[in-house]
């Protein structure tokens, strides 16, 4: 029922903003909102706060200031606070498999048939100064996601090849040859 992508972000106040504020049609794009050890109306501040108490990630645009993860529902059979939730539940796991201490945002949008959740997670620990790092990230929270899914008794969006096919691959099948 979710899918996730994730990302690095050299600029965690505009990951945010965008997030949080977003309109389109002049409408809010977030519908619900939760923080994970912030405030999430106040989340690029305390995030910018905690990266300028150690010293990590100050210089936007050069330093990857945080990771986005984006947890999309197909279509609108759960409610816009259950899915907040669902984001919520992940970011707990994520931190607690990075041993806690982080920082993470979830705004749910409502602004496309699909609701989904952006996640923010600042790429400094508060508590240590360490920095964001988590090997296989992708496929960790991936799993992650599909473990709270199914534990709600949603159903799990098959996973497909063409999803990680490679630039060499795709040359590769535009040419005819075997991939």
């Amino acid at each position: 029922m979710a899918y996730t992508k994730v990302a690095p972000s050299k600029s965690s106040g505009a990951s945010i903003v965008y997030a949080r504020d977003g309109k389109e049609n002049g409408r809010d794009k977030c519908i619900a909102m939760s923080g994970l050890n912030c405030d999430p109306s106040n989340a690029e501040y305390e995030f910018a706060v905690v990266r300028r108490a150690y010293g990590k990630a100050l210089k936007e645009g050069e330093d990857i200031q945080a990771r986005l993860m984006i947890q999309s529902f197909e279509g609108r059979d759960v409610s816009a606070d259950e899915v907040n939730e669902m984001g919520y539940e992940l970011a707990e796991r994520i931190n607690e498999r990075l041993g806690g201490g982080f920082q993470a945002v979830v705004y749910t949008h409502g602004n496309t048939c699909n609701f989904h959740n952006h996640i923010v997670f600042n790429s400094v620990n508060a508590d240590n100064g360490r920095k964001y790092t988590m090997h296989y990230e992708k496929f960790e929270i991936e799993k992650m996601s599909d473990e709270i899914v199914l534990s709600r008794g949603l159903p799990v969006i098959e996973k497909q090849k063409e999803d990680i096919t490679t630039r060499g691959e795709m040359r590769l099948r535009e040419r005819g040859q075997y991939v």
